[in-house]
């Protein structure tokens, strides 16, 4: 990133608005400056997007209800020194069950067959405002033990209805190995979505249908077969952040 250098001799040398300029290293005694960019203190005046300009930032920005938004493409957000970052952590979500109420038991047990739908909502549950991600990955892990032959279909969605993971799985029921399992990994991108905050465009929502069908003659029992899902949202990319960054962990172990 590149650095800016303020400083009274600075100021004197370009005072009376003088125009932006590249300037040498300079030294006083055992004081080293390396500034890349020259700014008059006195009798001038620039703005942050003048700056970003000057210097040729690769910084993406844009303003937003007078306030410049600046975007960083990469997972990490650094200082002007470069020593310090901030990423996402991992967010592995509690297992999510999948439970028949008595209602649709009875429904298999009389038909052979019935049809579940549900959706729910889950947060990142950061201490920030909010948190809009851009990319990053999912990975699901599915168990089951119904005594039946069945299919999920499952989609992760935003608010805005953008999918970031479609997903079906088929099982059959041989009478005899009652579990089974399955796992897939997502990437998504360019499906904008925010965590953090109180609304529901800061949550992601999970739509499920579950079709079952009698095998063996098997009829199911109410509470004692499931579907457990357990899916972490890892290797995410931020576009932009909004809060108390002081809250969080800032690491310096690594550039």
């Amino acid at each position: 990133m590149k650095r800016i250098g303020f400083g009274l001799l600075l100021s004197l040398t370009v005072l009376a608005g003088a125009c932006y300029s590249d300037l040498d290293n300079i030294e006083i005694g055992k004081l080293q400056w390396s500034p890349e960019l020259g700014v008059p203190l006195l009798k001038s005046s620039f703005t942050i997007k003048d700056l970003l300009k000057e210097v040729d930032s690769t910084i993406d920005y844009r303003e937003e209800n007078n306030v410049l938004v600046l975007f960083q493409k990469e997972d990490s957000l650094f200082s002007s020194n470069a020593r310090e970052y901030y990423e996402l952590q991992d967010r592995i979500f509690p297992t999510a069950p999948i439970i028949l109420t008595t209602e649709e038991v009875d429904e298999f047990n009389t038909s052979g067959t019935v049809s579940v739908n549900r959706e729910v909502a889950v947060n990142y549950l950061s201490d920030l405002d909010s948190i809009i991600i851009e990319a990053g990955m999912i990975n699901l892990s599915i168990q089951e033990n119904f005594p039946a032959n069945g299919n999920l279909s499952l989609v992760f969605r935003t608010a805005d209805n953008n999918s970031i993971l479609d997903y079906n799985y088929t099982w059959n029921y041989d009478g005899v190995n009652l579990i089974t399992s399955d796992f897939t990994s997502n990437n998504f991108s360019d499906a904008t979505f925010a965590f953090g905050g109180s609304n529901d465009r800061d949550k992601v929502f999970i739509q499920y249908e579950l079709v079952l069908n009698r095998s063996s003659g098997v009829n199911l029992v109410t509470g004692q077969n499931s579907i457990d899902l357990d899916f972490e949202f890892v290797n995410m990319e931020f576009e932009a952040l909004y809060g108390d960054l002081s809250t969080q962990n800032i690491s310096t172990e690594r550039n």
